[in-house]
């Protein structure tokens, strides 16, 4: 039986393990309806492709702590994702929140992404963003930062330090600011429906409020929504590229 020099292996292995990190968390790979065994071949194929590049740089010896280099990968390819994530996740709030003013908190939809139910403008927000995503070939953006990591910060040589979890949260942080921003146009709308309304039941307490203000909030809201749809691209890629670069201060940080 021919023998396997495991040392020699390890830069290949750090290598598929910061692939499979990525195939975790990235957008549109890593959602469940995609199933493992594409996940699994995808980064098989990747690790195949990119091995006789980037090993070849690195000595053929494994780590002397390899279970610490494995959980650095792991956070390499789980962060390169995640920057690009919290976008969708921002969108998902944007819809969520104007779900609750729209009188939507109880109409909700199976998410195929994650299985569970959410609001139908959770989902409305998250599939145009995917659409926006796809079409505007980000994901191709991610893939080229992928092979740059292996120059910012070879496999075996991360280091996690303070400044690497402060950017962590600082993205996650700017969750909220983004969904904010998406629902603005239609929740500056329906909150001043709302006070007009106000206005109108305090002048003519005959008036059926409960009866014309959900209408109302409605029509006035997707009015908005449908009107501020055509400033989601530029919007949404910009907020790609700012995650792309705070991915990019993610990997100088851990070398």
């Amino acid at each position: 039986m021919p023998q396997i020099d495991f040392n020699s292996m390890a830069p290949t292995f750090l290598l598929g393990v910061r692939l499979s990190g990525l195939m975790t968390f990235a957008p549109f790979l890593g959602g469940v309806s995609i199933p493992w065994k594409v996940k699994s071949g995808l980064a098989a194929v990747l690790t195949a492709l990119l091995a006789p590049t980037y090993t070849a740089r690195l000595p053929h010896t494994a780590p002397e702590n390899l279970i610490g280099a494995v959980m650095g990968e792991l956070m390499v390819g789980m962060g390169l994702g995640l920057t690009l994530e919290l976008v969708f996740e921002a969108a998902r709030f944007a819809g969520q929140f104007l779900g609750f003013q729209f009188g939507y908190s109880l109409v909700n939809v199976i998410d195929p992404q994650s299985q569970v139910e959410i609001s139908v403008l959770n989902f409305f927000h998250y599939t145009v963003l995917m659409l926006i995503f796809l079409q505007g070939n980000v994901h191709h953006w991610l893939f080229r930062l992928l092979v740059r990591s292996f120059d910012v910060a070879p496999p075996g040589a991360v280091v996690m330090t303070g400044q690497t979890v402060a950017g962590l949260l600082h993205a996650t942080s700017g969750v909220f600011l983004l969904g904010l921003q998406l629902a603005s146009p239609a929740l500056v709308v329906t909150v001043m429906t709302d006070i007009a309304l106000s206005f109108m039941s305090k002048a003519s307490p005959q008036l059926p409020v409960m009866a014309v203000g959900l209408p109302a909030k409605m029509l006035v809201g997707y009015a908005a929504i449908w009107s501020s749809v055509v400033f989601w691209p530029a919007l949404a890629n910009k907020w790609f590229y700012n995650s792309i670069q705070a991915a990019d201060h993610l990997l100088r940080s851990m070398h």
